[in-house]
């Protein structure tokens, strides 16, 4: 629901003497293309309103949600200076690589970090697996008694993922 049509649904709950129908019939009428908001979304607003006299969301606490520091606005200002032609958005990276981080856990601590440059891929995925986290895993006494588990990333159930899981660790 967008903040404009909040006070709207106010003021439809005031006028019609606190019907939901009739304020599903005024918000039909005035947002045909938009999805009728629920009874309890209804009743939230109109609860808010009659406790603190605004449909407004209160204040959060906590840490604040933006990225958007002074420091971070004057570096990404000064970067378009130096370079015009760098759009404000690119610039607002601050030239952080993009890096994939893996990471495996066990009863015997962390292997890795290993850090894939580009979008992980089952050809990098299991070349990782060969390289590094295989050879770690079979210099331990018992790993023939480990047993692998991963997430449902897309990478993980490529067919040279599995045979290569499959031959090397249990069922």
């Amino acid at each position: 629901m967008w903040d404009e049509q909040k006070p709207f649904y106010q003021d439809k709950w005031s006028i019609s003497g606190r019907t939901y129908q009739a304020v599903n019939e005024a918000f039909q009428n005035e947002c045909p293309n938009d999805k009728i908001p629920c009874r309890q979304t209804i009743y939230k607003i109109t609860k808010k309103f009659d406790e603190t006299g605004s449909v407004d969301d209160a204040p959060r606490s906590g840490r604040p949600t933006t990225a958007k520091t002074g420091e971070k606005i004057q570096l990404v200002s000064e970067a378009v200076v130096l370079n015009p032609q760098t759009s404000q958005r690119r610039a607002s990276k601050l030239n952080v690589p993009r890096v994939t981080i893996w990471g495996g856990i066990w009863s015997n601590g962390v292997v890795g970090p290993y850090f894939f440059e580009d979008n992980v891929t089952s050809k990098n995925y299991v070349r990782m697996l060969k390289d590094t986290t295989v050879p770690h895993l079979q210099a331990h006494p018992a790993f023939q008694t480990m047993i692998w588990q991963q997430d449902g990333a897309p990478p993980h159930y490529d067919q040279v993922v599995q045979y290569l899981l499959d031959d090397t660790f249990l069922d």
